[in-house]
């Protein structure tokens, strides 16, 4: 009797743990407010990213979903931009409109409008292109797409504020470029966190554990 009441605790636990897994995975994990930039097509290293390698010459195609979360409409001018030198994964910093671009942020383009009109929780995809020269020398570069945009105050105020969000550009150039695995979409794409994971492992391990107790009969006949 004890065993069975362990046995249908453990069978609670592990629906929980089934719930809670479902529920992260296929979590959205979209802004609050604000505008969100994403790839269109999220690639397996961080989906939040732009990463690509190619060769010099090479023009790369893309695509961004660009996301309204505001109850207003709010007017967003997307642009290119260049990582600083000093920059790094950890501290990601890039230049401003009036530094020079030298790569990412002078190759980037949109092929659509640069300055769009999104209504409120309205959704769109813009496409874009880099342009990579012919005399690009081999190394990383790094830069971001983002968009600008005016945060609407309440009627007869003066104060304006802008805001600016964007998604990170990680290109490689070289002549061997590898293939960067992308997920076919958004849905269900967040990573499992470690604990679910091993707790579900223990748990189903715990539950064949107490099976084989109960029933050892059924093992003496295999």
């Amino acid at each position: 009797m004890k065993l069975k009441k362990i046995l249908i605790l453990l069978v609670i636990i592990e629906l929980i743990l089934i719930g809670s897994l479902l529920a992260y995975v296929f979590a959205d994990r979209g802004n609050p407010g604000g505008i969100g930039l994403k790839p269109t097509n999220p690639n397996t290293e961080n989906p939040y990213w732009f990463i690509y390698e190619a060769k010099p010459g090479e023009k790369i195609s893309d695509s961004l979903i660009i996301k309204n979360y505001e109850n207003t409409p709010v007017e967003i001018t997307l642009r290119f931009a260049d990582a600083t030198e000093e920059a790094t994964l950890k501290d990601f910093t890039l230049k401003t409109n009036d530094d020079t671009q030298e790569h990412i942020g002078s190759w980037g383009g949109m092929l659509s409008e640069s300055i769009i009109t999104l209504g409120p929780k309205e959704e769109t995809t813009v496409n874009f292109e880099i342009d990579i020269p012919e005399n690009t020398s081999h190394k990383e570069y790094y830069g971001a797409l983002f968009g600008s945009y005016v945060v609407p105050h309440e009627e007869g105020t003066q104060l304006v504020t802008v805001l600016e969000t964007g998604a990170r550009i990680l290109l490689t150039v070289t002549d061997t470029p590898r293939t960067i695995e992308h997920y076919d979409k958004w849905i269900g794409r967040n990573k499992v966190p470690e604990y679910l994971l091993y707790s579900g492992i223990i748990t189903i391990g715990a539950l064949i554990f107490i099976v084989i107790a109960q029933q050892p009969s059924l093992f003496k006949k295999l």
